[in-house]
C-alpha cells in the first residue's frame, strides 16, 4: 500500500513481487472538515502575515483483495482518521493568492493495525 492515508510497517512489505500475496485498497470517501489552522508567514511579525488553512479527516473505505486473482479477502471496513492537530508547519500560499493548502488526517498506526492486522496475518 503506498497512500499518504497510511504507511505499512516494513515487515509487512514484500521483498520481491513473487512474494506479494495481499493488496490493500484504501479509497476516500469523503472528508469532514474538524478546524482551521492559523499559520505566521515567512518574515511576518507578531500579529500580522498570517495565513489560514482548514484541517480534513477523512472518510476511507479499506478492502483487502488477494494479489494472485483479486478476490476480496474479508468485507471491506470503513474507518475515519481521527487527526485534532494542525501541523507545526504549512506551506504558504503563493504571494497574490488567497488559497491556501488544506491538511488532511492520516491513519495511526494503531488505527492500521486494528483494521488490517487480522487479515494481513491470516492464510491466504
Amino acid at each position: 500500500m503506498t497512500s499518504d492515508v497510511a504507511t505499512l510497517p516494513d515487515e509487512w512489505k514484500a521483498e520481491v513481487n513473487t512474494a506479494l500475496q495481499l493488496v490493500a485498497c484504501v479509497m476516500v470517501l469523503g472528508v469532514i472538515e474538524v478546524r482551521e489552522c492559523e499559520y505566521r508567514t515567512i518574515g511576518g511579525t507578531a500579529g500580522t502575515a498570517l495565513f489560514k488553512n482548514r484541517l480534513f479527516n477523512r472518510v476511507l473505505r479499506v478492502e483487502v483483495r488477494a494479489a494472485r486473482t483479486g478476490k476480496p479477502i474479508a468485507d471491506a471496513v470503513e474507518a475515519t482518521t481521527a487527526t485534532t492537530t494542525c501541523a507545526a508547519t504549512a506551506k504558504q500560499p503563493p504571494v497574490g493568492s488567497t488559497e491556501s493548502p488544506n491538511q488532511f488526517g492520516t491513519l495511526t498506526d494503531a488505527q492500521r493495525d486494528e483494521l488490517l492486522l487480522g487479515v494481513v496475518t491470516a492464510t491466504v
